[in-house]
């Protein structure tokens, strides 16, 4: 496991899908924060994100939060390999998912 690489993160306050999801509590979905995640972890490794492994979603990150993605590759042998990539994201002491992707094939530099 590679050492891990920290990103600081702001949800920002205004969103087209809080309107949708809740109109009177608005929270982030899973869906955006799981992008928000893999395109860090894709800039990071350089690598295209091709799947999740698993991934427990266990408090929800709110407009305005401020919070914290931790990444580490788990394994990788060669540039072409498959790879798994280790995520937790937290707000302070408290876990707010964790889990892990899946990578493959090292992405080309523009």
């Amino acid at each position: 496991m590679t050492t891990p690489t920290r990103i600081d993160f702001f949800a920002p306050v205004e969103h087209a899908c809080y309107e949708g999801h809740f109109p009177d509590n608005p929270v982030v979905p899973g869906a955006l924060l799981l992008q928000w995640i893999s395109v860090h972890a894709s800039d990071v490794f350089r690598r295209r994100i091709s799947g999740v492994k698993q991934l427990k979603f266990m408090i929800p990150v709110r407009p305005g939060d401020h919070f914290s993605i931790e990444l580490s590759l788990l394994k990788a042998n060669s540039d072409d390999e498959d790879v798994a990539i280790k995520v937790i994201c937290s707000r302070g002491s408290n876990v707010i998912c964790k889990g892990t992707l899946l990578s493959s094939r090292v992405l080309v530099s523009a």
